[in-house]
């Protein structure tokens, strides 16, 4: 990998991931409730759907960290670059569970 992706992907990294899981999250609630997936009791009485968008945005959280701790040295960036990419890639967690906190509490399909 050259170093201009090295840094875009440093930089946009958190924030690409983050879209990727907004919009796999809310298609997915979209297809689920269409097919009935949010009104069948699963296991222990949960709805599939709703296991299914609890896990994409726990499964993103944990990819953004894991982003974030592979930053931790710079990942061969300059300084700057290095604090800029740490910084996004951290406002992307937190991002991550302020939009998707209450995706395991509101009722599916309305």
């Amino acid at each position: 990998m050259n170093a201009g992706t090295r840094i875009l992907v440093a930089i946009a990294g958190g924030f690409t991931l983050w879209a990727l899981v907004f919009t796999v999250v809310y298609a997915g609630h979209a297809t689920g409730c269409e097919t009935g997936w949010g009104l069948t009791p699963g296991p222990g009485g949960i709805a599939p759907l709703r296991i299914v968008l609890v896990l994409l945005p726990v499964t993103g959280f944990a990819l953004t960290l894991a982003g974030l701790w592979l930053l931790r040295r710079g990942a061969g960036l300059a300084p700057r670059l290095a604090t800029t990419a740490q910084l996004l890639t951290g406002a992307a967690a937190v991002a991550t569970v302020y939009n998707f906190a209450v995706v395991g509490i509101l009722p599916l399909c309305v």
